[in-house]
């Protein structure tokens, strides 16, 4: 009786679970830009990207990729890159015209440090 419920409890959960993020997936869509949890989110064509400096211009506003080095001196992002269907990209996949969603923090100077860029599809 107790596994059955168990049972029964996690999948509500992960019903509840996909219907929120449906419903977020819904807002980003119909939003050019605006917060959420603390986080800025934006909408929008990309207008530039500059992989060398770590830096996207996404409509007029300057987006910061994460960054790091490795112990061999290489540096890697840590912004995440995905496609709409979530599957993992480079960044070498975003060229200006194409539509992202951007969720990251905004920084004091006005721009954005992505931690996850998204492209969507045309």
């Amino acid at each position: 009786m107790i596994n059955k419920i168990a049972i029964l409890v996690f999948f509500f959960a992960l019903f509840l679970g996909s219907t929120v993020f449906g419903q977020k997936d819904t807002l980003y869509h119909h939003s050019n830009h605006f917060e959420q949890e603390g986080n800025f989110v934006l909408d929008a064509s990309v207008m530039s990207v500059d992989a060398n400096q770590g830096i996207l211009i996404v409509a007029e506003k300057t987006i910061k990729l994460r960054t790091d080095v490795d112990k061999e001196g290489y540096r890697y992002y840590k912004t995440i890159f995905i496609d709409s269907s979530g599957q993992r990209i480079s960044i070498a996949d975003f060229k200006p015209r194409m539509n992202v969603i951007v969720v990251g923090t905004e920084l004091p100077d006005d721009t954005i440090m992505a931690d996850q860029i998204t492209l969507l599809l045309e």
